[in-house]
């Protein structure tokens, strides 16, 4: 009877063992199961941000790439202005000695030619008809160039706003990834450009502005034309003529140009 109790007592211990052990291996296989299914949920989000945070870098790296090209074309468009500044400078020193030489013929020291003659008259009225169209064409020169720099600067600002939304978007996806304690390689640096640059305040503008004062003290040359004496020829008479150039609406890229007046008397 001992026996046989000591047998079935150890059964009983046996079958009380195996009972245990299926229940927590039961317990480890759904903890399992559901560590397998959380990882893999992690990893696919993971792998979502990943995708988005490299399209978004693409895309950086391709707004950069159109901003180099913008700021060729400004460089461009100052260079085209700075020789408009060289000949507007050689048109108004063509037109002062004109102003001058005809001063001469009218006031009567022209060398030998009456001044009430109509050979005169006529010969003084070409010319004056001449430097108007001169007058009229340095005008026209001058508003191309104002209209093709606001035209620039216009395209500057507008590739300034996409990269400021696009810097924004990449700082939230990369905040998001180290959240996930992900960290991206490719968020240092794409294609050579660091996109946590700031560009609020390019180099570029801060050498350019020199240059651009210095092209103003070009433009902003005066020619005074000569008022005739009171017994003149009336068709002869020459006006003063004033012309200010309005200031654009992108005077944020070229303060010093888009500030003054360039006056043509």
């Amino acid at each position: 009877m001992k026996n046989t109790h000591r047998e079935e007592m150890e059964r009983e211990l046996k079958k009380s063992q195996r009972s245990q052990i299926s229940s927590v291996n039961s317990d480890v296989e759904a903890l399992r199961r559901q560590y397998l299914e959380e990882l893999q949920s992690v990893q696919r989000e993971l792998e979502v941000l990943s995708e988005q945070y490299l399209q978004k870098c693409l895309e950086n790296a391709h707004l950069a790439q159109a901003l180099e090209a913008e700021r060729q074309a400004l460089w461009q468009c100052q260079r085209e202005n700075q020789e408009l500044n060289a000949h507007n400078q050689e048109l108004n020193n063509r037109l002062a000695a004109e102003i001058t030489r005809l001063r001469t013929l009218l006031t009567g020291d022209g060398g030998g030619e009456a001044t009430g003659s109509p050979l005169a008259q006529g010969k003084d009225a070409y010319e004056l008809e001449y430097l108007k169209q001169e007058i009229s064409s340095l005008k026209g020169e001058l508003q191309t160039a104002l209209r093709d720099n606001k035209h620039s600067s216009d395209k500057y600002k507008d590739i300034y706003t996409e990269l400021s939304i696009a810097k924004a978007k990449a700082e939230q996806l990369k905040a998001a990834t180290e959240a996930l304690g992900e960290k991206s390689p490719d968020s240092a640096t794409v294609s050579g450009y660091d996109i946590m640059k700031s560009k609020s305040n390019p180099d570029f503008l801060k050498t350019d502005r020199s240059c651009v004062t210095r092209q103003l003290r070009n433009i902003r040359s005066k020619c005074t034309a000569p008022v005739l004496p009171g017994n003149a020829n009336p068709e002869l008479q020459i006006r003063t003529q004033t012309w200010e150039t309005p200031q654009p609406e992108a005077a944020l890229l070229f303060p010093p140009l888009l500030q003054s007046h360039i006056g043509l008397r």
